[in-house]
């Protein structure tokens, strides 16, 4: 049975948040905590921002950016996926004839290379 919430109980509330949040009865120890979980959840929001953030450039940009910079190769890469990740782009791409695969990073703001792997079978 629940509890019908009376002026009685909304005063014993309100006095209970008065208490525990009043400067003289708050010790050290319960600020350092409360400051903790503000730095922790400060933290936590700038990453999930930062890995959700959106690239400035679009992705045929970022395409074209990497296929410039593989133009030079003599056989033709097939490109297997385009994802998004931290506000850049994640290429990887496969090419049979020289039996290589690799992964590369573009900058979602300059269109640069940041980062290239390649494996050899």
């Amino acid at each position: 049975m629940q509890k019908k919430l009376n002026h009685k109980n909304f005063n014993y509330v309100l006095k209970y948040l008065h208490d525990a949040f009043n400067e003289r009865t708050r010790g050290k120890d319960d600020m350092k905590k409360i400051l903790t979980i503000i730095l922790i959840c400060a933290i936590l929001l700038f990453v999930f921002w930062r890995f959700n953030a959106e690239p400035e450039i679009a992705e045929e940009e970022a395409l074209s950016s990497f296929i410039d910079q593989h133009s030079n190769d003599i056989a033709e890469m097939e490109i297997l996926s385009i994802n998004k990740r931290w506000g850049n782009y994640i290429i990887e791409w496969e090419n049979e004839e020289n039996c290589e695969k690799g992964t590369n990073t573009v900058d979602g703001d300059t269109a640069a290379i940041i980062k290239g792997e390649v494996t050899l079978c």
